[in-house]
């Protein structure tokens, strides 16, 4: 097999890795947080509460502060959809909430996209001492190969205009299983 049909394979492996993975990475947005979100940790004094008033023998956390002794401090909406929408195609909005994984396959998506789409439009032009093996493209190959990068720029698209709607209406949790405090 030439060079160049083992590298659009071995991509397409890839993408599908990376799509399938897309699907299971939504268990970070449902998972219930550990711990109560607002508080709720039994107490007898306010200075059990970390950020936090004890009332009633119970943890009452300010607004930007949570988990059951009020000593988390949670994510901003507005710079998680900051984040988001200016470098969120990188998965930033992701590493922003501390979600590596999702944001590491938003990264790696984006990676393949520019590389797909680089080596699909600009193989003719490229023949790097015979390695791309341009020349020896089937058409097959060459309509294979710009229909993935077509499929790989719709999903990094796709997947980066759904990541600012969950950003905007503070639908992701972060590692913790805080949601951003909403401050827009």
């Amino acid at each position: 097999m030439k060079v160049n049909s083992l590298w659009r394979i071995g991509l397409l492996i890839a993408v599908l890795v990376v799509c399938g993975g897309c699907t299971s990475s939504g268990s970070e947005e449902v998972e219930p947080p550990s711990g109560l979100p607002d508080g709720g940790g039994i107490c007898t004094m306010d200075n059990e509460c970390g950020h936090g008033m004890c009332n009633v023998s119970e943890c009452v956390c300010h607004p930007k502060w949570t988990n059951s002794s009020c000593n988390y401090q949670r994510r901003s909406q507005k710079s998680a959809f900051l984040y988001g929408f200016f470098l969120g195609i990188f998965g930033a909005g992701r590493y922003y909430l501390s979600l590596a994984v999702s944001g590491a396959l938003q990264t790696v998506l984006f990676v393949c996209c520019v590389f797909n789409i680089f080596l699909g439009c600009c193989c003719d032009e490229l023949d790097i001492n015979g390695l791309v093996g341009c020349d020896n493209c089937d058409d097959e190959l060459e309509i294979l190969s710009k229909v993935m990068a077509v499929i790989v720029v719709a999903a990094t698209v796709v997947w980066w205009i759904v990541d600012l709607f969950l950003l905007g209406f503070n639908v992701v949790r972060d590692e913790e299983g805080a949601f951003p405090f909403p401050d827009m």
